[in-house]
């Protein structure tokens, strides 16, 4: 007969305290059988575990071949379709478990994933689906009837050895949210945390890629890793600097290591930022330029921001026309700012008010440039297909 867990308590209860005593310890493992360690779920504000599944709902490309590319229609930039975080380094990342069962899971949050992708196939969003198992060409049929383009890992959750499953109930419906260089920005149930979710993504998308962390850092470097990933550097380089100070007077060999890593990488962003923008800057890139002149404003102090940006801006600006162009996409990139998660895939009132706007920017801008094209095509795409 099979007890639940409540019937086993109370039959346990009532069992005579002398035959509980007389009960034989638990049989130990052979000498020399491996004792498998437990599984390090993933964890916000850490770097986001890889993945590593064998059957899939779609086929693997060939070895060398590009990236399957969503595909908007437009000379904007485009997503693309990947099967590990680590070839998806540049996009934000939704990856999701579910059950097919689950009515949640099917009825809202896969609909919503799938209206994500489509709604941000211009801002470079991804996403990675993982199933409890099904027959594959079941799951194939599944996927299909649901739109799901995306790759759809195969998993037995109960027998999973994945960070990101397990016989958890709550696998059957839950979401974590990867930022651009692999840091996990979120993670909780898609269906019943639907604004929360949406914010999550919609602030990943506004943050510019970092370099990726590899490993799982030390404990007392919390407070240090969300201002990396939140691309605040400055600020992530003095809380690490104080650990590493600390690891010193400790002797803590593996904090140590951790801070200056956090340390390095860190650093390397802001000389990749720095390098990028006088590139950009040279190749009058008016609309690279301005993005990141906003990240360098919020990865330094205003005293380091104002010694690295001055000059190279003043130079930037004795170019009238670059000047105007500047202006121009900083306006655009202001307005992204009010860009609703699920714009154009589904008509609200925010997306209404959001079309005008756009329709509005590319009307009061003279020149044909990539931000007026981009407005343009949303705003048609918006009024075309939004449901």
């Amino acid at each position: 007969m099979k007890l639940d867990s409540r019937s086993f308590l109370l039959v346990f209860a009532v069992l005579p305290s002398a035959v509980r005593a007389q009960e034989e310890p638990a049989p130990k493992a052979p000498i020399g059988a491996a004792i498998e360690a437990p599984v390090a779920r993933p964890e916000v504000a850490q770097p986001a575990p890889e993945l590593k599944f064998s059957q899939w709902t779609v086929d693997a490309p060939p070895p060398g071949t590009q990236q399957q590319v969503v595909r908007t229609g437009t000379d904007i930039a485009m997503s693309r379709s990947a099967m590990t975080l680590a070839e998806l380094n540049d996009h934000v990342v939704i990856v999701h478990t579910f059950s097919w069962d689950d009515g949640n899971a099917v009825g809202r949050a896969l609909p919503l994933i799938r209206d994500l992708l489509t709604a941000n196939s211009d801002r470079q969003l991804a996403a990675i689906g993982i199933a409890d198992k099904l027959e594959r060409e079941v799951a194939r049929a599944n996927a299909t009837s649901l739109q799901l383009r995306h790759p759809i890992a195969l998993e037995a959750f109960v027998e999973s050895r994945s960070p990101y499953v397990g016989d958890d109930p709550q696998r059957r419906c839950w979401a974590f949210v990867v930022g651009r260089g692999g840091g996990l920005l979120w993670q909780g149930n898609p269906a019943t945390g639907e604004k929360e979710f949406l914010a999550a993504v919609k602030d990943a998308l506004d943050l510019p890629t970092l370099v990726r962390i590899d490993h799982p850092l030390h404990e007392r470097l919390a407070k240090a890793l969300p201002e990396y990933y939140a691309g605040r550097i400055s600020r992530a380089l003095a809380l690490a600097e104080v650990e590493r100070l600390a690891a010193q007077k400790l002797q803590d060999i593996v904090l140590q290591s951790d801070a200056l890593l956090l340390d390095r990488v860190a650093r390397e962003v802001q000389f990749t930022w720095l390098r990028e923008a006088q590139e950009a800057a040279a190749k009058q890139d008016s609309t690279n330029y301005v993005a990141l002149a906003n990240a360098c404003k919020q990865a330094f102090t205003r005293a380091e921001f104002s010694r690295h940006f001055e000059r190279l801006d003043k130079e930037a600006r004795k170019n009238g026309f670059f000047e105007t162009r500047l202006s121009e996409s900083q306006k655009y990139f202001d307005l992204l700012a009010e860009r609703p998660a699920l714009f154009p895939a589904r008509r609200d009132s925010a997306g209404d008010k959001f079309a005008k706007k756009l329709e509005s920017f590319a009307r009061s801008t003279p020149n044909s440039t990539l931000e007026t094209r981009t407005a343009k095509a949303l705003a048609d795409r918006y009024q075309l297909t939004a449901r």
